[in-house]
């Protein structure tokens, strides 16, 4: 498996937000404590797809699998998407919970954003969670109708303590100031984060081969999964 697709966010816990307030909303949606309409607004890089998606995994899964999904796209949203939407949540009450997400919703044209208050507005029991890009676009009938949650992209120091638990799942025995060090370059951004990560990863196991081998070592590296010692960043 990819160190990417082994490290992507996988629960809200493993979210990065720049404002407490921020981590704490989004946690209480995915634990039900909130059902209100979620719009959230924010830059590019600043987590609001994946807090949806985790939003709606955390809600949903145990119902219906890791594989069920009902995230839909503003661009091309039309009244067959509502209809898809509408059928995702009554399906999905059998769990008690009705969640859906649509992406860029500012994307959707004037009648396809009128379409879906419609749908908020006639049924109540489900939750609609959406993101944008560009809040300034959207009409406010539209907007008045959601918990509007403003997320901005994570300073570089946000993502230290997730590389750490990174590292750490990786074998390697580093503590949060030794990846301060490490990753004093890291921009921030978050496309960016595992690759920085992974790119730290192969230093450590680098140093671990290059540390046997002035040992005298014979033995082949190791994987950092074996039961071998993990890596220590002096």
């Amino acid at each position: 498996m990819k160190f990417e697709q082994k490290h992507k966010p996988n629960t809200i816990k493993d979210l990065v937000f720049q404002d407490q307030r921020v981590a704490e909303i989004i946690a209480d949606y995915g634990v039900g404590l909130r059902d209100k309409h979620l719009l959230l607004e924010g830059p590019t890089s600043s987590g609001k797809s994946i807090a949806a998606e985790m939003i709606l995994k955390e809600r949903l899964s145990a119902h219906f699998g890791d594989d069920y999904t009902s995230v839909y796209y503003g661009k091309n949203l039309d009244h067959r998407t509502i209809k898809q939407i509408e059928g995702d949540w009554n399906f999905q009450m059998m769990s008690g919970a009705a969640y859906s997400v649509i992406d860029e919703v500012d994307f959707a044209s004037a009648d396809g954003r009128r379409d879906i208050r419609k749908l908020i507005d006639t049924k109540s029991f489900g939750t609609l969670i959406c993101t944008t890009n560009f809040v300034n676009k959207l009409e406010h009938a539209f907007v008045s109708r959601f918990l509007v949650l403003s997320i901005a992209v994570p300073a570089p120091a946000d993502w230290h303590d997730r590389a750490t638990q990174i590292l750490q799942a990786e074998g390697h025995a580093v503590t949060l100031p030794q990846v301060q060090r490490l990753m004093a370059n890291f921009t921030g951004h978050a496309r960016e984060f595992i690759g920085e990560v992974e790119t730290v990863h192969l230093g450590l196991l680098r140093a671990r081969e290059k540390t046997q081998s002035g040992a005298g070592s014979s033995a082949q590296p190791h994987s950092v999964f074996s039961s071998a010692k993990p890596t220590v960043v002096p």
